[in-house]
């Protein structure tokens, strides 16, 4: 039997300013089914994160269903999990539910029953089941449980039947590889557990290709996501038990949507004028393709107000110039003080200004180092289209001292499961 393992295709990713750049990930699941069938794929793993954001328009459902269903004819079933952005959390459900009923996925998940979490058998009735028999291969869906995957692997793997050949769905980050994400990973010591138990761990969450000790594969998904990944390795595995997987890089299928992180050095500039020239020398020396994703980071110590950086103009001269599909401008420059001169980085500002803002209320000024680093996290964190809002929420938990510290005031940042910042 050949299984063909792919994660994080992120559909229905794109962006307000090049509405076309939702095709590239279309197209990577296109290239990837049409190679499923012309090698004779019996079963396609998608170890988490199918969709970008569990919100599903229309389009992206119909869209997906195309290339599922050119699949379903041609006899290869799709065993999928869910990932931080499919988000089965939410009351509505997921839409991976509704592609599991409709019988273009085969949709395993754990379930929170009175006795905790529970692996119960594929019903091929109510089209539900976090393990499921084919052949002789049993599969698992583990899902995505953050930096608790490592607590909810010990409480499940007694429950794993070892005289199968079994193989783990499960979408969580290892520490102690470049993933390029920032939150929902553990450790490699949590991981290693799991090779007792599965001839082959299928593994999502991570932006790059990975392996781990020869039983854990992270393909690294099909589609560059966010800047930071123009040089990781993605692609997918194709495998058969009891031999050694093969690692497909994307590369040989499609061209990545080309990706420029351009930094320019504003030291010394004193007028607009220099600024928009410097951009435009550096491009020039990059020279980025015209179909390219481009984030410019201006730096540098600049005797002008960040202010007077005009981002719409600047990125109006650079698409004029170089017709990128989209131009992404970040402003990291350091100013100088009015009274003593001295040169003050512009993320020390905003944390001046939040201090400024927690020193007018003595009650929580004895937390304001704490609530700043709070609120600086919180910040990064959402700006991060990695991130979803439930690891967020994740996150911040980890400042457990603080939020107990606020439980009790007028100003409550922590409820239940959902989070509030008045």
């Amino acid at each position: 039997m050949k299984f063909l393992h792919v994660a994080d295709l992120h559909l229905g990713k794109t962006l307000k300013d090049a509405p076309d750049r939702y095709y590239d990930f279309f197209d990577a699941f296109r290239k990837v089914a049409e190679f499923a069938i012309d090698n004779h794929i019996d079963v396609i793993l998608v170890a988490g994160d199918l969709f970008h954001k569990p919100q599903v328009s229309p389009r992206i459902l119909s869209d997906t269903i195309d290339i599922l269903n050119l699949l379903r004819e041609h006899n290869i079933d799709v065993i999928a999990t869910f990932g931080n952005h499919d988000n089965i959390g939410t009351r509505e459900g997921s839409w991976l539910e509704f592609l599991s009923l409709r019988g273009y996925i085969k949709f395993l998940r754990p379930f929170n029953t009175e006795h905790g979490v529970e692996l119960i058998p594929w019903d091929d009735e109510r089209k539900i089941g976090s393990f499921i028999d084919i052949g002789n291969v049993r599969i698992y869906g583990l899902g995505y449980f953050g930096t608790q995957a490592g607590e909810i692997i010990r409480e499940l793997l007694p429950h794993i039947d070892t005289t199968r050949e079994n193989i783990l769905l499960l979408h969580v980050g290892v520490n102690e590889y470049r993933t390029l994400i920032d939150v929902g990973k553990i450790d490699k010591s949590e991981l290693i557990p799991l090779k007792d138990y599965f001839r082959y761990v299928a593994l999502g969450h991570g932006h790059n290709n990975y392996e781990v000790d020869g039983f854990a594969y992270n393909p690294g998904g099909l589609e560059n996501v966010n800047f930071g990944e123009e040089d990781s390795t993605k692609g997918f595995y194709v495998f058969e038990l009891g031999k050694p997987p093969e690692f497909v890089p994307i590369d040989q299928l499609r061209r990545r949507r080309p990706m420029y992180q351009v930094f320019v050095n504003l030291t010394g500039v004193h007028l607009i004028e220099d600024v928009e020239t410097k951009v435009l020398d550096k491009l020039t020396q990059v020279a980025p393709t015209k179909d390219a994703l481009l984030q410019v980071t201006l730096q540098g110590r600049l005797n002008l107000h960040p202010s007077e950086i005009k981002r719409e103009r600047l990125k109006k001269l650079i698409n004029d110039r170089f017709t990128p599909m989209s131009t992404h401008i970040r402003v990291e420059v350091t100013t100088f003080s009015d009274t003593e001169g001295e040169e003050l980085p512009l993320h020390q500002l905003i944390r001046d200004t939040i201090q400024t803002m927690i020193d007018e209320s003595p009650e929580y000024r004895h937390l304001k180092d704490k609530l700043t680093d709070i609120v600086l996290k919180l910040k990064q964190l959402t700006l991060n289209e990695t991130v979803s809002e439930t690891e967020v929420i994740e996150e911040l938990r980890k400042d457990s001292n603080v939020l107990k510290e606020y439980r009790d005031k007028e100003r409550q940042i922590y409820k239940g499961d959902q989070l509030k910042l008045w």
